[in-house]
């Protein structure tokens, strides 16, 4: 079936499909899951990292290098479709251009079904459905960004504190009767195009019970998370945004 992207200019910056897991794969279930998608891909880079952890003491801060994970990440040529192999966790991500959920969703389904030829489905700790967006505000004729105009959550600032240089909001949420919870968060970023600032509109949306077992259920768990991804970016933008989109 053929969907019709809402919007011919969609602010997606970074669309995201994350399965973590509740145990971490054997090193042999990690080398067998690259194996079976380094077909499906252009590029495959292997890379160490480590994690660091910061000590302060006696007003010196001291780097500690912590355990290390090997990654694999695979890409197209082009650099804009990714997926990332943890130990903990597959990530699916696409950068711009977006080309619509079926074309995503697609791939994601695909890739689970050829690792599945290789490795048993991984008990699943957290699947998330992530799409952070830029929302370019341009200058108005006061010489203003009124980025309040664009999105429909606003602060209430005393006059103390306005006009400002920057803010940050985030919001937690739990929808109970879909058993899908999300964390939006919105703040200013760095722009990309002169005469505007850019706000950041990042909705994550997420569940921890009742997960998929097979690529079947995980497609139409998905597909409901995100409807619900759609349903919050649609209460957040107004029609002033709306029209930037097209």
């Amino acid at each position: 079936m053929s969907i019709v992207q809402p919007y011919p200019a969609p602010p997606i910056i970074d669309a995201i499909v994350e399965l973590r897991f509740k145990a971490p794969l054997h090193r042999r279930e990690h080398d067998r899951a690259v194996k079976a998608l380094k077909p499906c891909y252009d590029i495959h880079k292997e890379m160490t990292e480590v994690d660091v952890q910061l000590k302060v003491e006696n007003g010196k801060i001291e780097a500690q290098p912590g355990k290390s994970k090997i990654v694999h990440v695979l890409s197209n040529n082009d650099q804009n479709d990714f997926c990332r192999v943890e130990e903990s966790k597959f990530h699916w991500s696409r950068l711009p251009p977006y080309e619509g959920w079926p074309r995503f969703e697609t791939r994601v389904i695909r890739d689970v079904q050829n690792i599945r030829r290789k490795i048993r489905f991984p008990n699943l700790e957290r699947v998330g459905v992530r799409y952070r967006n830029r929302i370019d505000v341009p200058e108005d004729s006061r010489g203003v960004f009124s980025y309040e105009e664009y999105l429909s959550v606003n602060i209430n600032l005393p006059n103390l504190l306005n006009p400002h240089d920057g803010y940050q909001w985030k919001i937690d949420k739990h929808f109970a009767k879909k058993e899908i919870s999300a964390t939006v968060i919105s703040g200013i970023i760095p722009s990309e195009i002169p005469g505007t600032i850019a706000v950041l509109l990042d909705i994550d949306v997420y569940v921890v019970d009742n997960l998929p077992a097979d690529e079947d259920n995980l497609s139409k768990k998905i597909g409901l998370m995100r409807a619900l991804k759609n349903e919050i970016f649609e209460a957040c933008v107004t029609d002033k945004a709306r029209e930037s989109f097209k």
